[in-house]
């Protein structure tokens, strides 16, 4: 790292210097047609009616309003996915924030599109690894501080800002930074993903329009890293030893369910104990769950009185898991919500929350879940999930994400047109958000 250039200055450089390899494209590829699965099935969502009802109010349109209106889409069910440093998730707000673009782009390629995407992924993981997993930890919705800045990277790649444009662009994106986890289980969680999107869109615009700001805002002594860091963040000092992350080693989370990553885990490994042979739910006496303390403290409501608690609520999930051996969609429908065979599973649920070991960082898989199910008889059925489905090591393939496309009301045809699509043939991005 050249020490006489400003960290984001550098970093920008490098990331526009970058040429995506084969299997980058096929996960940012990937990537696009699962958030495209999860806006449509957030199109409907109580979240975007009511945001609906506001931009009337006050009479907004225009790409900052679509942005934001498909971040919220993309997040309002929990389905989109997630990475692991920076804990964010990404595509809720880095794909909106390009399909607003790109939307009034007819001819943008498909290959502008994933080099932008890769391009504002890759930022969000380098400010990750600077801030280390202490920025979550902290009460930071990473969402809503550090893919923000990614947003804007994107946005700003896909208009062919040059360097000092998009340095500028971040910047204005970072000085907007912020969002709290304590929102989660409310609608503003998913509120910040589609903010964090309409920043990104209208930070890249502002530096188009010739908008200064400072390139010193990541590593400046009271920046963006040391105000959102803490003693323990590595800091720019490990991203010059370790070089700039990339999306090929640090893959998107892709969901299976409809809910927190930190149900992910829980979910599969009360799924497997359900599919066991002679397996029966209303045989259980007892239900444990022992999972690291701080993904607990995430998803852990142990009452949910609503779908956006329920999404974090462990109990609920892996109730669910036992009773119906999958998590999808309708588990957070009203009705589902007040079922008697799963609110008796729930308190049948004792949480056993140890604490990270040493070293261990989000989603590690030094740190599994483990269920354990106590039948009347006294047979005890235990499970351990250490590598979440989805995520890296078990990775979704693409036919199980176009099914999902499918499952979300998308049409099968065009999810194998954007699979099969050529990098370089210009893209009407517009026809992956539309229903079948």
């Amino acid at each position: 790292m050249d020490k006489e250039q400003p960290a984001l200055a550098w970093m920008a450089a490098a990331l526009l210097a970058r040429q995506p390899d084969a299997e980058a494209l096929t996960l940012a590829r990937h990537a696009l047609l699962d958030t495209a699965a999860c806006i449509i099935a957030g199109r409907d969502s109580g979240q975007l009616s009511k945001l609906d009802a506001m931009l009337a109010t006050i009479g907004e349109t225009g790409l900052a309003a679509t942005a934001l209106r498909l971040g919220v889409a993309a997040h309002a069910h929990d389905f989109d996915d997630y990475e692991e440093p920076a804990s964010t998730h990404p595509s809720a707000v880095l794909v909106p924030a390009m399909l607003a673009l790109a939307g009034e782009r007819p001819g943008t390629s498909l290959r502008d599109m994933l080099g932008a995407y890769i391009a504002g992924y890759e930022l969000i993981l380098t400010l990750g690894k600077a801030l280390g997993y202490g920025h979550y930890m902290a009460g930071w919705h990473s969402t809503s501080t550090l893919a923000r800045p990614g947003a804007a990277m994107a946005a700003a790649r896909l208009l062919k800002l040059g360097q000092t444009e998009t340095v500028t662009a971040v910047s204005i994106a970072m000085t907007q930074s912020a969002g709290l986890k304590v929102q989660f289980g409310t609608d503003t969680k998913a509120l910040h993903a589609g903010l964090s999107a309409r920043t990104g869109v209208e930070a890249a615009l502002l530096a188009q329009a010739g908008f200064s700001a400072t390139p010193e805002i990541a590593d400046a002594a009271c920046g963006f890293i040391a105000l959102f860091g803490n003693a323990r963040s590595p800091g720019w000092e490990q991203i010059r030893t370790a070089g700039l992350p990339s999306i090929s080693i640090n893959p998107p989370f892709v969901k299976p369910s409809p809910s927190c990553g930190y149900t992910i885990r829980p979910i599969e490994a009360a799924a497997n104990i359900a599919a066991m042979d002679g397996f029966d739910a209303g045989a259980i006496r007892r239900i444990s769950v022992r999972m690291p303390e701080p993904y607990y403290r995430v998803a852990g409501f142990k009452n949910p009185r609503n779908a956006h608690e329920a999404r974090f609520s462990t109990a609920y999930c892996v109730a669910v898991a036992l009773a119906d051996g999958n998590v999808g969609v309708a588990a957070f429908e009203p009705a589902a919500l007040t079922r008697s065979d799963v609110r008796r599973l729930m308190d049948l649920i004792d949480i056993d929350a140890y604490g990270l070991p040493p070293g261990a960082g989000d989603m590690s898989p030094a740190a599994p879940d483990t269920v354990t199910v106590t039948l009347q008889d006294g047979q005890e059925l235990t499970e351990t999930v250490a590598l979440a489905r989805g995520g890296p090591g078990r990775l979704l393939q693409a036919g199980e994400i176009a099914a999902k496309y499918a499952a979300c009301g998308g049409n099968p045809g065009t999810a194998q047109a954007l699979l099969g699509a050529s990098l370089d043939e210009p893209l009407d991005i517009r026809t992956l958000i539309e229903p079948a």
